[in-house]
Order: structure tokens, then C-alpha cells, then sequence
């Protein structure tokens, strides 16, 4: 490092030392104390910190542990609570000659050694970060990445927790000008403030003593004192709670297509506003989780699919909120080109009763395809329920009587229709015999449906006893044989199937 860049920072550090000293009153001063300190604008807390020059290394002096009793004794404080949820103590001992107050940029305190005249510097500033750090794995990163002040090197550095919470300490030095300055650092991010405290032990102006050393156990001691209110935070990370919607709801489309997606946060404050609200989106195929060659998701969340595809490919869409650390998920599935739709069966007799209901499949043309995304509905309206199930199957139950068209709808529009007769079901059978029974003659089988409307008439006969005996027509006429005993018992059977099941009766008669 060259002198005259050496002269330069112990130029800057001076006059920012000399404004920060300045605004606070002196030892002993009546004036205002401040009800609660003044949270600054948000700074750049991501940067990396500056690499330390070589010049900087030989010129540091060596890292030997500090001594334990530190700068700090058992002088009288103040707590603060601030609005962003923070509260902490200052050192307000001015019998001790300290003076404390108002900071250009928080709250601090100040005492110069009568004897010594090496000086004592405690600084409590809140600084808004870009992000969400309330989870332990973001708020560790935050620290890794914080950029500490140039010309300062860090002697050693210890985690701790703060209400249960990540926090760390760090002691560094600073060379500036000749003078040895130490400094304490504590560092608590909660949500997406940090509060920031800085311990500092400086020397006399142009002195080349070497101050008393700031520890660990001095910056845990003001750990001691500080903590966090969540209840008091303007927004937390659970604000940052999400979901994926889709135009209507969709979750299959064809070769071709384009999606749009949005995310919706359940803090409606939160998606009013673009800082805060800003999304991450990445697609991949669900069983490889490798980003497909097919598709592309803009960074608006609008999903632009091929025309010319040869696969069904499974999707899911992932949100993520960069501001919140939360995230959110969709599932799509894409389909090649189809040429057709059908249905089977396409025709249906169903009958108006308790417990009837019909199984139809739907499918692809061609059959390689699987048949998602289909929609079904019914003309007239309220005349069947349909059920959609899993892979392209329905279950339909009649509600009216009349007739329905059912139509199946695929992607692309493909249409398929089922055609279904509603009737009222068979309950009984009534049956009577018409004529005299006698070997060589004929009798007729006098039949109805019950009830009269029954809409499907269809009927079988059976005889108990051989045809040699007897037999029956399709229309219920009995031909009795000439050889046929006198005083044989004949039973017809009729059996009718406009029901969901069938229904059967039976009448009896003797040949005379």
C-alpha cells in the first residue's frame, strides 16, 4: 500500500470519527434523549468484503487473545425499543463521563479517558436489508457475505444466538493513520432488519499508543441486552406465503400452447408492491427434475410449449419469492398433438332408480396418448350427473327421465358424444292365463309391466317341463302336446330387464 493511499483512508476514517464524536452531546449536558433510535436508509449488505492487501497483513499486528476483562465495567443503561421490533441497551453512565444521545446514524455513546485520553465509542444502528433473513441458514449467509469497513481486519469472529436466533460477533482492527483503533462488531438480522453495534477503543489523535483491546466478552455483554419483538415487525417471512394460479385452473395442455402463470400472495399488501413481491420462476420435468428442451418459462411465468412434440411430458413449475425465501409449486402436463376423441359406450339405456349408475371410458386418437384434460358435460342440463374419474373414465347417474347427450371434450377441442335413454324401471310383473289347458290345445299368457310407463319392455318366457310336454313362444303363447298328461302341473317363468336388475314372476296352471 503506498503512502499516500495510507494517508487517504486515515484522512476519511478521521473526519467520519470526528462527525459521529460531534453529534453527540458532551458529558454532563442537559438535553433531549431521544424516545427511540432513528432507523437509517436500507444499505447494500450483500457485497463482498474487500480483500485484505498484503501491505495490510504485515502491517496488522499479531492476533493474540484479547484480554478477558475487555473495555466494558458495570456502567448504568438505557433501553430502546425501536420500531422495526429491536430493543437494546446504550451505555447512559454519565457519572462515568459518557455522553449518549442521537447518532447520525442511530443511537451511541462516548467517553474519553481523563488520563488516557484514549477514547470509548459504542454505536447502535438499524440498516433494511434486500431480503428476508429469519430463517438460520439465511441469516448465517447474511453474515458471511456482510462487507466489513475497508482497512479493518478481522482478529476473530464467534457465533452466538439472540432470542434463540443466529447472531455473530466479530473484532477487528484498524491501521488507519498510524493508529491502532479495535473494534467490536455484533451483527442480529431478523426478518429483513439488522441491527448493528460497534464497540470501538481508539487512541489519542495522532498517538501511537495502542488502546486497550475490545473482546468477545465485551460484544456478548451487549448481546446480553439486546433482543427482538416480532410482534413489532411491519411484515414477517410467513407474509411471504404464496400459491401458483393458472389461467382456469388448467393442469394439461397441448404441443403448441402457452401458459400463464401468476403468484398470488395471501398478504395482499405484499403483492401490491414490486419490491417485495418479485418471483423467481424455473420449470423442470417431474420424473428427470432436468429442464426440458421442449418448453421454456419466461420470467413473467408465461409457459411456451413446442408444436412438434413426440412425448407426454409431466412438469412442475416452481415459484420462488427471492424477497421471502418462500415458494410454491405446479403441475402440468403436456400433450402431443391428438387427431380424435372417443367414447365408449357410446350408447346407454339407464333406468331412474336408487343406486343406477353407468361406467363410460374415454380415450385418445391415438391410443398412445393418455386422456387427460378432458371436460365432459350434459344436454339437457340436469338430467345426468357425470363423475369424471382418474384416466379418462366417468361415472354417470341418470337424475330424469327423457333423453341425454353426453359429450366428451379433449384437448384441442376434440369432441366424442354419448348417447343415453332415461326410463322408468320394471318393478313388477302381473300375469294371468287365458284359455282352457288340454293336451293339443293352446293357452295364452296374459302379461303386463308395472308400472304402466316402463320404459323398456323387454321380456323372456321359460316352461319348467320338457317340450315334449309344452313349450312357449316369445310372446308368452304355451302349445300344449297331445301326449301331455291329464292333470300335469305347467309353470311359466317371465322375466323382465327393464330394471337395473331383473325382475321375475312366475303363474302356474294343469292340464285338464
Amino acid at each position: 500500500m503506498t503512502f499516500l493511499k495510507l494517508r487517504r483512508r486515515a484522512l476519511s476514517f478521521l473526519i467520519s470519527l470526528i462527525v459521529a464524536v460531534a453529534a453527540l452531546p458532551a458529558a454532563g449536558e442537559s438535553g433531549d434523549r431521544p424516545a427511540a433510535p432513528v432507523q437509517t436508509a436500507p444499505i447494500e449488505a450483500d457485497a463482498a468484503p474487500e480483500t485484505e492487501t498484503d501491505s495490510d497483513k504485515e502491517a496488522a499486528p499479531e492476533k493474540d487473545s484479547a484480554p478477558e476483562e475487555g473495555v466494558l465495567r458495570d456502567y448504568r443503561t438505557t433501553e430502546y425499543a425501536s420500531k422495526t421490533g429491536f430493543s437494546f441497551h446504550v451505555i447512559s453512565d454519565e457519572e462515568a463521563g459518557f455522553a449518549w444521545g442521537k447518532t447520525q446514524n442511530g443511537i451511541g455513546a462516548r467517553r474519553v479517558d481523563p488520563v488516557t485520553y484514549h477514547t470509548l465509542y459504542e454505536e447502535f444502528v438499524i440498516h433494511g436489508v434486500t431480503d428476508f433473513k429469519e430463517r438460520p441458514e439465511d441469516a448465517n449467509a447474511f453474515y458471511d457475505r456482510y462487507d466489513y469497513q475497508d482497512g479493518e481486519a478481522v482478529l476473530k469472529q464467534e457465533d452466538i444466538e439472540i432470542d434463540g436466533h443466529p447472531a455473530r460477533i466479530v473484532l477487528r482492527v484498524s491501521l488507519q493513520g498510524g493508529m491502532v483503533t479495535y473494534i467490536g462488531g455484533l451483527y442480529y438480522v431478523r426478518n429483513n432488519t439488522v441491527l448493528k453495534v460497534r464497540l470501538l477503543s481508539i487512541p489519542p489523535r495522532d498517538s501511537a499508543t495502542e488502546p486497550p483491546k475490545v473482546t468477545v466478552a465485551d460484544m456478548a455483554r451487549i448481546a446480553e441486552g439486546v433482543h427482538y419483538d416480532e410482534s413489532a415487525a411491519e411484515l414477517k417471512q410467513e407474509d411471504g406465503q404464496f400459491r401458483i394460479l393458472c389461467q382456469e385452473g388448467v393442469s394439461e395442455i397441448l404441443a403448441g400452447q402457452t401458459l400463464n402463470f401468476e403468484a398470488l400472495f395471501e398478504n395482499g399488501t405484499v403483492g401490491q408492491k414490486k419490491n417485495l413481491s418479485r418471483i423467481d420462476w424455473r420449470v423442470k420435468e417431474t420424473e428427470t427434475g432436468t429442464a426440458p428442451e421442449e418448453v421454456s418459462l419466461s420470467d413473467k411465468g408465461q409457459l411456451t410449449t413446442r408444436k412438434k412434440i413426440s412425448r407426454v411430458i409431466n412438469l412442475t413449475v416452481t415459484a420462488e419469492s427471492p424477497v421471502f425465501h418462500t415458494s410454491a409449486e405446479y403441475s402440468v402436463t403436456v400433450i402431443p398433438a391428438v387427431s380424435g376423441v372417443k367414447v365408449s359406450p357410446n350408447r346407454l339405456i339407464m333406468y331412474l332408480a336408487e343406486g343406477s349408475e353407468a361406467t363410460v371410458q374415454a380415450s385418445m386418437i391415438p391410443d398412445n396418448i393418455p386422456p387427460v384434460g378432458l371436460t365432459w358435460s350434459v344436454s339437457p342440463r340436469k338430467t345426468v350427473e357425470i363423475v369424471p374419474g382418474d384416466d379418462g373414465m366417468a361415472v354417470i347417474r341418470p337424475l330424469a327421465s327423457g333423453k341425454a347427450t353426453v359429450t366428451v371434450t379433449g384437448l384441442g377441442g376434440k369432441k366424442a358424444q354419448l348417447q343415453i335413454r332415461i326410463v322408468e324401471p320394471v318393478t313388477d310383473i302381473s300375469l294371468s292365463i287365458g284359455g282352457t289347458p288340454r293336451p293339443g290345445g293352446k293357452v295364452r299368457v296374459i302379461w303386463s309391466l308395472i308400472p304402466k310407463g316402463a320404459g323398456v319392455k323387454d321380456v323372456s318366457w321359460s316352461l319348467d317341463v320338457d317340450s315334449s310336454i309344452a313349450t312357449i313362444s316369445r310372446s308368452g303363447n304355451v302349445t300344449i302336446s297331445p301326449d301331455a298328461p291329464s292333470g300335469t302341473v305347467i309353470t311359466v317363468t317371465c322375466n323382465a330387464y327393464g330394471a337395473p336388475e331383473p325382475v321375475s314372476r312366475f303363474i302356474t296352471f294343469t292340464v285338464r
